[in-house]
């Protein structure tokens, strides 16, 4: 094959298509509004002196992660560690109140751990400082993986959970880790039209009725879905 029919193949066929997303993707870690968000949310924890941890929920491509590395980085955070939770098996069955609207499909975004890894260490991140828990998070976010984990805190945490569904055991699962100024970038807070009945702010919205000791003020929104928040402890 010639190197045009190559580059019409990666255009058009759809066995390319994670590729393209990819290559879409190291293409914006250049200059990007993703990138520039999560810059945002770790100048702001180094600022308030922060000693958390990373925690990102939807790890698709490592395009993410590799963003918070980069800015972790830049704002000489060091020591932090980096956990990645996901399926890598993509979404699960779309039920409940988000089949209501036909926004996503089942194994949509699905990465497998060592794609991931292969992605963290093509965008210059030291896997060293990287942790993997893989599993459906209904399944894998119990109190036996906490007392397992060697986490006390959270800095920075990105719910990339599209679903209802997927949000609720996130949510729950990281209150204890949350403190006062701790960043959580919600990345698909106006998915399903912006509806408060639905998705990411509607896990949001119920999950801070069951925790009132919890707050959140709007800090910064990102790309066209993306909405961050600044935790308060009360």
């Amino acid at each position: 094959m010639g190197v045009l029919g190559f580059i019409d193949r990666l255009r058009n066929d759809d066995k390319f298509s994670r590729t393209r997303i990819i290559l879409e993707n190291l293409k914006k870690l250049s200059v990007d509004e993703f990138g520039s968000g999560m810059i945002k949310a770790f100048e702001f924890v180094s600022e308030m002196k922060l000693e958390g941890d990373y925690l990102e929920f939807g790890c698709f491509g490592g395009y993410t992660m590799t963003w918070a590395y980069k800015a972790a980085k830049r704002c000489d955070m060091n020591k932090i560690k980096f956990y990645g939770f996901d399926s890598f098996e993509g979404l699960p069955d779309i039920k409940g109140v988000d089949a209501d609207i036909p926004e996503f499909k089942k194994g949509e975004f699905s990465s497998s751990e060592k794609e991931f890894y292969k992605d963290l260490r093509r965008g210059g991140v030291d896997i060293s400082r990287v942790t993997t828990i893989a599993g459906w998070y209904d399944k894998v976010l119990t109190e036996e993986l906490r007392s397992k984990l060697p986490l006390k805190e959270a800095a920075v945490v990105l719910v990339d959970c599209d679903l209802y569904i997927s949000t609720v055991p996130v949510l729950e699962f990281i209150s204890p880790y949350l403190v006062e100024g701790t960043v959580i970038l919600f990345d698909d807070w106006h998915c399903f039209k912006s509806s408060p009945e639905h998705g990411e702010q509607k896990a949001v919205r119920e999950w801070l009725e069951r925790h009132k000791d919890i707050k959140l003020s709007p800090y910064l929104p990102f790309e066209a879905f993306g909405q961050s928040f600044i935790v308060h402890r009360v």
